[in-house]
């Protein structure tokens, strides 16, 4: 094997030496499928691994619901939050919460409510 040289947008899953275009979503998952069942692996489907790697991160009490949004794709972090609430620590839930409230309460034109993040109000 010798020397590449990739260019930075290369893809990871490529179907071309190069990197040059994405494999098809179907291929990935026939892969997985295969895979699985070699190592006689319970039926687990692909995106289940998102969801474990996503409440991980959110399990560990130093990721942000931000920081897990980002890894996920997900422009709200928000969206994370209601999906992953009960692996964040409640602080953190606490905290984002207050923070989702005060960002509501801006974008409707009126003023923030007074209160800390734990107790809220």
């Amino acid at each position: 094997m010798g020397d590449l040289d990739l260019a930075p947008d290369s893809y990871i899953f490529s179907d071309r030496r190069e990197g040059t275009t994405p494999v098809r979503p179907d291929v990935v998952t026939g892969f997985f499928r295969r895979l699985r069942g070699k190592l006689a692996l319970p039926e687990v489907h692909l995106h289940s691994l998102r969801h474990v790697m996503a409440t991980q991160l959110a399990s560990r009490g130093d990721v942000s619901a931000r920081t897990l949004a980002g890894r996920l794709g997900h422009a709200d972090a928000s969206v994370s939050l209601k999906v992953y609430r009960a692996f964040f620590p409640p602080a953190d839930v606490e905290a984002a919460e207050y923070v989702g409230r005060v960002l509501r309460v801006n974008r409707a034109g009126d003023v923030p409510a007074t209160g800390s993040a734990a107790g809220g109000g």
